[in-house]
């Protein structure tokens, strides 16, 4: 079975699996810039605790709510299938809704996993262990975020 028989109608199964592959080709070398170029030119390439902290720091509070996560939140409609109902703005205007839970919620899982990605970690190993650690992560969120979803709404029965 194919994506687009897996969810018929839906935006993101249409999408060829060629841009798919492209799209996380892309984010796989971005990360990668950012966490082995970028933050090794402005921090240096010590695996010091010091030195780490200040590139989970970077990553958690400038580099995520500033750049990954708009960019999500703006495909956010199309990836849902919205496309026409709603656009870019609409998606960005979710994520500055709920800034604060996108902002400090997710740094106390990712500043002390970015403590070991950028000490403990082996430099070529980075992006492997970051996404280990965010399937992780996305389960806890999809998890607690669809339990919670339940429990209100069968609470409100």
């Amino acid at each position: 079975m194919d994506v687009a028989q897996a969810a018929p109608g839906h935006a993101a199964a249409s999408i060829c699996p060629s841009v798919l592959t492209r799209a996380v080709a892309l984010a796989w070398r971005s990360q990668h810039y950012i966490f082995n170029v970028a933050f090794s030119r402005a921090f240096g390439t010590a695996t010091s605790a010091s030195v780490a902290l200040q590139k989970a720091a970077a990553d958690s509070f400038i580099a995520t709510p500033l750049l990954g996560i708009p960019i999500y939140y703006a495909c956010k409609p199309t990836i849902e299938g919205a496309v026409g109902e709603a656009g870019p703005m609409d998606g960005l205007r979710e994520y500055s809704a709920g800034f604060a839970d996108f902002y400090w919620k997710p740094a106390m899982v990712w500043i002390p996993a970015h403590l070991l990605t950028f000490s403990v970690v082996p430099t070529h190993m980075r992006i492997a262990w970051t996404a280990t650690v965010a399937v992780g992560w996305l389960s806890f969120v999809s998890t607690t975020s669809h339990s919670s979803s339940s429990s209100s709404s069968s609470s409100s029965s």
